[in-house]
């Protein structure tokens, strides 16, 4: 992921600013939490299938890289969690798989 100077939603994406060190800076307010609540719906509906190719992938990928994106992920998958105590074999290898990329991307930008 290039670091962007100027802050700017790229595609509606969020983007950094300045250094590598800095946090997210959405211009569309509420970016990440939007994107993170329905990816991490579909993740825990077990009927939608999120194909490693989609364009939701994608996005979820380059989201995983930036502080805003993690903190929203952790916090809605928290959330689906304690309403969600069981789980189905599907939605279970999806959660894990998802929290697997998101490590290895945050692992990779530090």
């Amino acid at each position: 992921v290039s670091t962007q100077s100027t802050g700017e939603s790229i595609g509606g994406e969020c983007v950094r600013e300045g250094t590598p060190e800095a946090t997210c800076s959405c211009t569309e307010e509420g970016e990440c939490v939007r994107f993170m609540k329905e990816y991490v719906d579909t993740i825990f509906d077990p009927t939608m299938d999120i194909s490693p190719f989609s364009t939701l992938k994608e996005r979820f990928n380059k989201m995983c890289v930036l502080e805003c994106g993690r903190k929203e992920f952790s916090r809605n998958v928290t959330t689906m969690r304690v309403s969600q105590m069981e789980l189905s074999e599907v939605v279970f290898m999806r959660l894990a798989a998802n929290c697997a990329t998101l490590l290895h991307l945050a692992y990779q930008d530090d």
